[in-house]
């Protein structure tokens, strides 16, 4: 009995809801005898189907059986759903734990339909059948104590790829009634509990409030109803909707058939979703399912032009949520072959997808270095490296210039020494790599390798290329990838007392995907081709060599057909190069002194280049001729003197006149009139004076001399002071 009035009591608040506005009403279901409470005054119509302001049954009218008569007044029997919560609901009970569905109150109890004082305020004994159409059909008990399980996601989305519900209405994030009368979003209880009770450090940039169901059909479906109805949405009829349209839900979206095209024409469909994904879950994200590969994103049926891949929101500062989890768009593996690299790095880019920015230009390079030295036959290598340095090659026609030198490896196209002014610029062949000991190590090892001249060698982790010329000098790190432990994985559950554990999925969370989508972008995802700009051209040459000039790069746009990447300043880069000051002279220093005094002379004065090592244009030194006037005539040099000394080292002289003062006169002369010069006399004798005695084993005898004159010193010629020579007695005798 108790059900059965349980059940009459649902069909009757769903006549209530909004009033006494009820779909198919029919007015002689509505006549009964019933209880009417006098706090609960809902005038009565006469036809309380099409409510009439001319047709309201006062208290001078007989009273319609559809209502009742109290205190005077005619009240109808039905009560809307304003007027219940507003009376009969303890706002303690409702508070935090009760919802709307659709004319129900809800809370963890159930309906309550109750007063205090135990009444119900409306019970027809026999009220009309509930229409049988969504969400009538759906059978949702309000008494079931599992009620809340139809408010869990049909799809588990991982938590490292959940997007908000809605980025412009932060209260969902709180407030998970409103959370769940979105379509398709979802409400994390115990994420959200977590958070109140330790902070925002949980899962941080994961939304509470998450859109789960991203699929056109049903959003299309929930659209229509509460359209026609005029009701909010409740998540409580989500998998009731889901079920009941199964067929036009799970059916393929008409860009599922574009895949094939795109991939007939060598383009890369997204994928969408995580690595285990079923056919079902691909379907609520609104993807294509195929069979042993995976979910992908449908393309666009009027055109296959999608948007460049850039992700604007990730920080220049790499954070553990840029590194971790962000959602796979296509394989791209550092770990590959260069010639599977470069290839996957070309359809990532081309299908529009994000390259993380740990993949740099330099490792690319490395990429093509490799192949030069690998695929490349000897004889071309060069010619193929000078196309790399040139940025002519790059990951999208790497093997179409491969090819091309081949067949001809003298086309005039190759702009062979375009910067450098010659071909052949760095001797790529006296270069080589052990490669093949390479190939199993792990990311970041140190590569040995053989540099002939002595440049190539291990530095730490990875090695360093240092061709001459080279726009890439040296790296470290070939790779270009950040190490895996610089940041710890932000995605784990969480055991904390007595609160219940996470129950969303961490599938694929701890991973790092090089070719990614960023997670604000993913319900805004088709498969299709996007133009992508190239890596940049080497520089070329400045226009100055000092002073501040200018050089200019470019990249090429990488498009299929007719796609445009933007205007050409986005293709082209000018900056200012060479502004250092320009070698320049100091002024002149003072004029040197003449080298003659009369005749005609020269004079010297320099000047210093500003920097000091710098390369000054122009002479550094200037001559002019000095004392041009004429010289002075002299007189014959006179014999010399007698010596100044009569017995050893003296002096002589010899004098002359000046005779004609010349230009300058005699008192300007400079030029000697007297010469001096050295004299000796010699006198005396050589007398010995002293002979050493004969000691082995030295053998030899000192005699000393002295130079004797009247007693004195004299001055002996080729006089020496002592002699030295070998001597023979005793033991010296045998002696050589």
């Amino acid at each position: 009995m108790l059900k059965f009035f349980a059940l009459l009591a649902l069909c009757a608040f769903s006549l209530a809801v909004g009033g006494t506005e009820v779909e198919n009403c029919n007015i002689d279901e509505l006549r009964s005898d019933g209880i009417v409470i006098p706090t609960a005054k809902v005038p009565c119509y006469f036809d309380q189907c099409n409510k009439n302001p001319t047709e309201l049954a006062g208290p001078d009218s007989e009273c319609p059986d559809h209502c009742a008569s109290y205190a005077g007044g005619c009240y109808s029997k039905i009560i809307p759903r304003q007027t219940l919560e507003k009376k009969y609901v303890k706002p303690e009970e409702v508070s935090g734990r009760n919802f709307h569905a659709g004319g129900l109150v809800i809370g963890a109890g159930g309906l309550y339909p109750f007063s205090s004082s135990g009444l119900p305020p409306v019970l027809p004994p026999f009220p009309r059948l509930c229409p049988k159409q969504f969400p009538d059909n759906c059978g949702v008990n309000p008494h079931d104590p599992h009620l809340y399980k139809l408010l869990e996601a049909p799809v588990n989305v991982p938590y490292c790829q959940r997007t908000p519900c809605s980025s412009s209405n932060p209260a969902f994030e709180n407030d998970r009634f409103a959370c769940h009368s979105q379509p398709g979003c979802y409400f994390d209880v115990e994420l959200a509990t977590l958070r109140r009770a330790i902070g925002y450090s949980v899962l941080p940039g994961v939304p509470t409030c998450h859109l789960a169901i991203r699929n056109v059909a049903f959003h299309r479906l929930v659209q229509k109803y509460v359209k026609t109805s005029g009701k909010e949405w409740s998540g409580l009829y989500t998998n009731c909707l889901l079920d009941q349209n199964q067929h036009e839900i799970d059916e393929a979206p008409a860009g599922c058939y574009m895949i094939d095209v795109l991939q007939f024409i060598g383009i890369k469909p997204k994928r969408a979703g995580w690595r285990g994904i079923n056919p079902r879950e691909c379907s609520l994200l609104g993807g294509c399912f195929k069979s042993g590969l995976g979910c992908y994103y449908p393309a666009q049926l009027r055109h296959v032009k999608v948007r460049s891949g850039e992700d604007p929101y990730r920080s220049t500062t790499p954070t553990a949520r840029d590194m971790y989890g962000q959602p796979l768009c296509l394989p791209l593996n550092l770990e590959s072959s260069p010639s599977d690299f470069l290839d996957s790095y070309h359809h990532c880019l081309q299908s529009g997808c994000v390259v993380d920015p740990s993949v740099t230009q330099k490792t690319l390079f490395h990429k093509l270095l490799n192949i030069t030295l690998t695929l490349v036959p000897q004889h071309l290598r060069q010619q193929y490296y000078d196309l790399i340095q040139e940025g002519v090659i790059s990951a999208d026609n790497w093997e179409y210039y491969l090819n091309k030198l081949q067949s001809e490896p003298h086309y005039p196209g190759f702009p062979f020494g375009k910067q450098t002014g010659k071909q052949g610029s760095v001797d790529i062949l006296a270069y080589t790599l052990a490669l093949q000991a390479n190939r199993n190590r792990s990311r970041g090892a140190s590569l040995p390798g053989q540099y002939p001249n002595g440049r190539f060698h291990n530095s730490g982790p990875g090695f360093q290329f240092n061709f001459p010329g080279s726009q890439y000098p040296s790296f470290g790190n070939p790779t270009g990838h950040n190490p895996i432990h610089a940041h710890q994985c932000p995605y784990h559950n969480y055991n904390v007392g007595s609160f219940h554990p996470l129950k969303g999925s961490f599938a694929g969370c701890c991973e790092q995907s090089l070719c990614y989508i960023p997670r604000n972008q993913l319900t805004r995802q088709y498969s299709g081709v996007a133009p992508y700009l190239s890596n940049w051209q080497k520089w070329s040459d400045c226009t100055v060599s000092c002073g501040g000039g200018r050089r200019t790069r470019k990249r090429r746009c990488v498009a299929y057909k007719n796609q445009v990447c933007g205007s050409d300043a986005d293709n082209t880069q000018v900056e200012v190069c060479n502004n250092n000051q320009c070698p320049h002279y100091g002024p002149w220093g003072t004029w040197g002194s003449c080298d003659a005094s009369c005749g005609g002379g020269s004079q010297i004065r320099g000047r210093s280049c500003i920097p000091s090592d710098g390369e000054c244009f122009g002479d550094s030194q200037e001559t002019r001729a000095c004392q041009t006037g004429k010289c002075p005539t002299f007189s014959q040099w006179s014999a010399f003197g007698s010596c100044s000394a009569t017995c050893g080292v003296g002096e002589k002289v010899r004098t002359r006149s000046c005779t004609n003062g010349g230009a300058y006169g005699c008192d300007a002369v400079t030029e000697p009139l007297q010469e001096t010069v050295r004299c000796e006399i010699f006198c005396g004798k050589t007398v010995k004076v002293a002979t050493t005695a004969c000691e082995y084993p030295d053998c030899q005898v000192t005699t000393a001399y002295r130079c004797e004159y009247q007693g004195g010193v004299g001055h002996c010629p080729d006089f020496k002071q002592s002699v030295t020579t070998r001597c023979y007695a005793g033991y010296c005798y045998y002696g050589k």
